[in-house]
């Protein structure tokens, strides 16, 4: 019985999921300009132009005082670019779907 539960397991964790979220180190802007991980916020606006929604997810506290903001960049198909930036820098780049 322990067996079978365990073969049933490891099954259910190999099976590939639908990713609704995604990462990379570039984002490709709608303009086809690209950024970079390590990009500074200046270069990710001028580049990007403004977002369509931005989010303080980390107010700092614990962390030197530094804000954390997720900018969202509308894609294709329901799809949004989410870029964090953390004091000022690119710090993680990913996709969101929102259908």
């Amino acid at each position: 019985m322990k067996l079978i539960i365990t073969v049933l397991l490891i099954l259910a964790l190999a099976t590939p999921v639908h990713a609704q979220r995604g990462e990379g180190s570039t984002f490709r802007c709608q303009n086809s300009e690209l950024v970079h991980v390590g990009d500074s916020a200046f270069l990710v606006a001028l580049k990007c132009g403004k977002p369509v929604h931005k989010e303080v997810i980390n107010t700092g506290y614990g962390k030197g005082g530094q804000i954390t903001t997720e900018w969202f960049y509308p894609m294709k198909n329901g799809w949004y670019g989410v870029l964090t930036i953390r004091a000022g820098k690119l710090i993680r780049i990913g996709t969101i779907q929102t259908k």
